[in-house]
């Protein structure tokens, strides 16, 4: 996991405990929003570090077998 996935949660993290404590209902809204956002930052987040991670290994197993073509010739 990445630190700015970790980032993006901690802050939606707070973003929910800061509307959970807010006393008026614009704050908590602004709260809400913020937590929203932060929220839909990190699922981009994550979405990306799966592709990212899917992309290596394919790379790799291409390699892999270009390699292991080579030692056929």
């Amino acid at each position: 996991m990445s630190a700015q996935l970790d980032f993006y949660r901690q802050r939606a993290s707070e973003a929910r405990e800061g509307a959970a404590a807010a006393k008026l209902q614009n704050v908590r809204d602004r709260w809400l929003s913020s937590e929203a956002s932060w929220t839909a930052l990190a699922k981009q987040s994550e979405r990306a570090e799966v592709m990212r991670e899917k992309l290596i290994a394919e790379k790799a197993s291409e390699h892999a077998a270009l390699g292991a073509a080579k030692n056929l010739v």
